[in-house]
């Protein structure tokens, strides 16, 4: 049993068998060792390189109106001078100890953990340093006192808050301070860790340039310890978010949950919200414009703003759709906050595309909302067209989606008819076409091929673009096409591209005329781009030519 218990629990095995006997009655068990007499035992002696004894060591570091760094050393240097980076510190000494000073202006620029250059007698020692910072202490306790949230104090209906209110107000940092602070927080306890960890090692190991000998504030401890449960539960709600956006529901599964969704809808109707999540609406609806801060927003890492944003949505999702208090983010609101979030983040630089699918799609779902508000509108916006053209030009250009977009709009549509069922993939396919300012060289030549034919020539020429097709029907051809002109033209300044001249030459291959008759041979538009106008040509098969017509494009 003892053995079982320690296999199942990972734990290691020892066992000596007892037995009662003669004592050579085990002599068998050594029968096959030999004694080797060949080679003689060796002792070698251990050698290590001793760390170079420096002169000074760190003790710790106070930040208040300036920062206080104390210094133990050896033996008093008269020529000493104390530098970081390039500037020259102050210091003082006082009994056995050496105290230097970093002035206030430069603690706000300065990590939490530096190095200091210690010159004197033509020796150079690198010390590094680590401070507290006081202010930061008695601005979290001053901060968490007055937000603190009591039990006595929180009505019935506010208990389903206190997680979101908590993670938003007291630990997910939505300011660039509180982000600083965070940063500065976790390189302190990095490095106490750090320090913990030698003490395990054998000593001529341990970084004496790295003691730690002052304990860490409680307040620091706890502050790292919320902030480090936000990022955990931050990263679960835009984990679940995101990936609900993304590429993995058939089209039928689509449609179940949305029928499932429109059932739901009959049982379970739309309520209006209590006062306390008025309230909680206007706290989240402040915080979330620190989320929007220019310099927070340069500061912070891809990953992190992208759980801050995904956590809004989370919020969002949850208690106006699911729990369907209606009025608590008016959908205007929600569009305007989506349309800024999605521009952000779209804007932050992220190599990988772990989230390109629920990125596209989150992109498309707000501009396809966008235009249905602004279409039933009693009083429509421009704006809100050139927002949805400018926002679908960001998500093109990081992800290339001009041909491939119409497979996510399947999951755009699908999401927002599972929040309210009123689009159609028909609808939002052709409306995101249009907001396109320009097509593809793929979908260029698909739209050339479609009006003259598979056998149509392109060719590219310096400034120059010649298309040589031929029919049996020239008579369709006697109206000319501006639209794919204008296709083109788009084409070419979207990619900037020059384009002076384009001219289109259609053969007539129809033979069968009667005697009398003058067919054309030759149909040629040559469209001048500097003029904004075009020539049509019409050749006829006895040489002669119809007069040219001017067109303005």
């Amino acid at each position: 049993m003892l053995c079982q218990r320690l296999i199942k629990t990972g734990g290691n095995i020892e066992c000596d068998i007892l037995e009662i006997g003669n004592i050579d009655d085990f002599n068998y068990f050594f029968d096959n060792f030999k004694l080797d007499y060949s080679n003689e035992l060796v002792c070698n002696v251990m050698e290590y390189d001793l760390r170079a004894n420096t002169n000074y060591s760190f003790k710790y570091g106070i930040g208040e109106n300036s920062i206080c760094l104390y210094f133990n050393y050896k033996d008093k240097k008269d020529d000493l001078k104390i530098t970081l980076d390039e500037l020259n510190l102050k210091y003082e000494y006082y009994k056995n100890g050496l105290l230097v000073s970093i002035p206030k202006n430069i603690m706000k620029e300065l990590n939490n953990i530096f190095d200091l250059t210690f010159q004197f007698e033509g020796i150079k020692e690198m010390i590094r340093c680590w401070f507290i910072d006081i202010d930061a202490i008695n601005n979290f306790r001053k901060i968490n006192n007055e937000i603190i949230i009591k039990d006595t104090n929180i009505e019935d209906d506010m208990n389903k808050y206190r997680e979101y209110t908590e993670l938003l107000m007291k630990i997910l940092a939505l300011t660039t301070d509180e982000y600083l602070e965070q940063i500065k927080l976790s390189n302190v306890i990095k490095s106490k860790q750090n320090n913990d960890t030698q003490d395990d090692l054998d000593e001529y190991k341990i970084d004496n340039n790295f003691v730690i000998d002052k304990d860490i504030p409680d307040e620091y401890i706890k502050k790292s310890k919320d902030f480090t449960y936000a990022c955990i539960k931050s990263k679960m709600f835009a984990t679940g978010f995101f990936k609900s956006l993304k590429l993995t529901k058939s089209n039928k599964e689509s449609t179940q949950l949305i029928e499932k969704q429109n059932e739901d809808k009959q049982e379970n109707k739309m309520r209006a919200p209590t006062p306390v999540e008025k309230k909680f609406a206007r706290f989240f609806k402040n915080r979330v414009k620190g989320i929007l801060n220019k310099e927070y927003i340069e500061l912070v890492n891809y990953e992190h703003y992208k759980n801050a944003i995904g956590t809004i949505f989370h919020i969002i999702n949850k208690f106006k759709y699911k729990e369907k208090i209606d009025g608590i983010f008016d959908d205007i609101y929600v569009l305007e906050i989506s349309k800024e979030l999605m521009n952000r983040l779209l804007e932050k630089n992220n190599s990988e595309e772990v989230d390109k699918d629920s990125t596209i799609i989150l992109s498309l779902m707000t501009i396809l909302k966008n235009h249905f508000i602004n279409l039933n509108s009693n009083e429509k916006s421009y704006k809100i067209e050139t927002d949805n053209k400018a926002l679908l030009k960001k998500v093109d250009d990081k992800y290339k989606i001009r041909e491939n977009f119409k497979e996510y709009i399947n999951y755009a549509v699908g999401n927002i008819n599972l929040q309210n069922n009123i689009m159609s993939y028909y609808y939002a396919e052709k409306y995101i076409e249009g907001l396109f300012l320009y097509k593809t060289e793929k979908q260029i030549e698909d739209i050339i091929i479609k009006q003259y034919g598979n056998n149509v020539k392109i060719i590219k020429k310096e400034n120059e673009l010649l298309i040589n097709g031929f029919t049996y029907d020239i008579k369709k051809y006697m109206r000319f096409n501006e639209n794919i002109v204008k296709e083109i033209l788009n084409n070419y300044k979207h990619y900037n591209k020059p384009l002076n001249k384009i001219i289109i030459q259609i053969k007539n291959l129809k033979s069968n005329y009667a005697p009398n008759a003058d067919p054309i041979d030759n149909l040629i538009y040559d469209i001048n781009i500097l003029k904004n106008n075009y020539i049509k040509l019409i050749k006829r098969k006895s040489g002669s030519e119809d007069k040219p017509e001017y067109n303005k494009l």
